[in-house]
């Protein structure tokens, strides 16, 4: 009797997967809701207060038949498992560093709410399917970045320098995630050069140029110096990418072009950069741990220096995630760390965070995030050549979230989280070449 029940349950879970495959037939209608759900994303995301959640959500469930349903999985190559299960390697030392640390009584607070967002990471797997279902187009990846630049930098402008003079700012959820996410899309839409000259016409020629100067405003503008200190880094890999194509006034036109740029916010007074930057400075000057000041930058130091102990104490798995709170206020109970940073939950640092949260573990499963779609983008345009542009985009969204992660706790936060999976997995799609309709 309790197997036929067993086989009854199985038997309604077919048919309620059939059902809703059926409902998800992937036809033209679902093809044109997907494609402007990726263009609109990176806009979206930016500017507007969770978007970014539900739109992953959605794109989420759109893919999940994909990854159940038997009859409509589809196969993928081995630099795409490798990407998949490096994105699944960090929930799962997470889940690992959260049992062990909670079965030993390390962990005060054991809801699920501290590994839920590193369970995001396993979303890359049915977007990047629902991305081949549907063929994604090329064209709505560089359309996307490009427009979500642009309206962000107006939006930035409009703010920063009419609306609120002197203010910092502000998108979606904060000025740094904005500054962060602009610089971004600035860059991505400079990969697109290419694709935007074949179409022949002068105002699509100057769109990539028009957006990364806009993002790079807009992240000025947001007043986010974690931002600014990424874009030496990208400005190399930009030469990488057009060393061979761009003349050398055109590169001069460039570098004097952001530098004039950032002259001119920096002396403009409402914009606030100079003493913003001034501040920063004397901060770090005078810090000192026994008596640090509040500010933006001793209060980060003294969340890295709590971090950097807690993994020396817990080094191989470490205290467990959400645990940072808990043990960083034992140490200002104590003397060793400053009050300031009472109020945080997390260090403010990617790196020292995951260090805190599931030692050295963490860490390594955190490169992996990073540098295993490095190695799976670089071999596929090697096979792909006419992807190479898009191969870059992806490059320069990998190694700006590497840069921001070393001042903010990015995979902490969602709107970092669905913006970083789901741009990843357009330039994964992309550079595989399942798709090469454009229209």
């Amino acid at each position: 009797m309790r197997y036929h029940h067993a086989d009854d349950k199985q038997a309604s879970n077919d048919h309620w997967l059939r059902s809703f495959s059926t409902i998800m037939q992937y036809n033209r209608s679902i093809q044109n809701f997907v494609y402007a759900n990726v263009l609109l994303f990176p806009l979206l995301s930016n500017l507007f207060e969770h978007s970014c959640s539900i739109l992953l959500i959605v794109l989420t469930l759109f893919g999940l038949p994909l990854c159940f349903f038997r009859e409509k999985r589809l196969s993928i190559s081995s630099h795409e498992k490798m990407v998949m299960w490096a994105f699944a390697s960090y929930f799962l030392v997470y889940l690992f560093s959260f049992t062990i640390n909670g079965i030993m009584g390390n962990l005060e607070d054991l809801r699920f709410k501290y590994i839920e967002h590193q369970s995001r990471m396993l979303f890359v797997v049915p977007v990047f399917f629902l991305f081949r279902k549907t063929r994604l187009p090329i064209s709505m990846m560089w359309y996307s970045v490009v427009s979500g630049a642009v309206i962000s930098g107006i939006y930035a402008i409009v703010a920063g320098v009419f609306l609120h003079p002197g203010e910092r700012v502000s998108g979606s959820y904060h000025s740094i995630a904005f500054g962060d996410i602009s610089l971004t899309m600035a860059f991505m839409s400079l990969a697109g050069v290419h694709f935007f000259q074949r179409k022949k016409s002068f105002f699509w020629a100057i769109c990539p140029w028009c957006a990364f100067f806009l993002g790079l405003v807009a992240s000025i503008l947001s007043g986010t110096r974690g931002a600014w200190i990424a874009i030496p880094v990208l400005l190399i890999i930009t030469l990488v990418q057009y060393y061979r194509d761009l003349r050398f006034r055109t590169w001069m036109g460039i570098f004097i072009g952001i530098f004039l740029v950032a002259m001119i916010l920096y002396k403009t007074p409402q914009t606030q950069i100079s003493q913003r930057l001034q501040e920063t400075y004397q901060e770090v000057m005078e810090y000192d741990s026994r008596h640090a000041k509040e500010g933006s930058a001793s209060e980060r130091m003294e969340g890295w220096l709590a971090a950097w102990n807690i993994f020396l104490d817990y080094p191989f798995l470490g205290a467990g995630p959400g645990s940072f709170k808990s043990i960083s206020h034992q140490m200002i109970d104590r003397g060793e760390r400053s009050e300031i940073i009472r109020i945080y939950h997390q260090p403010h640092s990617a790196y020292l965070s995951v260090l805190s949260d599931c030692g050295i573990l963490g860490l390594i499963s955190l490169f992996a995030m990073f540098l295993v779609p490095v190695y799976a983008i670089i071999q596929k345009i090697r096979i792909t050549p006419d992807k190479h542009d898009a191969g870059f985009a992806g490059l320069y969204l990998i190694a700006a979230f590497m840069q921001f992660g070393l001042t903010e706790t990015i995979f902490g936060q969602n709107v970092y989280i669905g913006f970083y999976v789901v741009m990843l997995a357009v330039v994964l799609y992309v550079c595989s070449g399942y798709g090469e309709s454009d229209s």
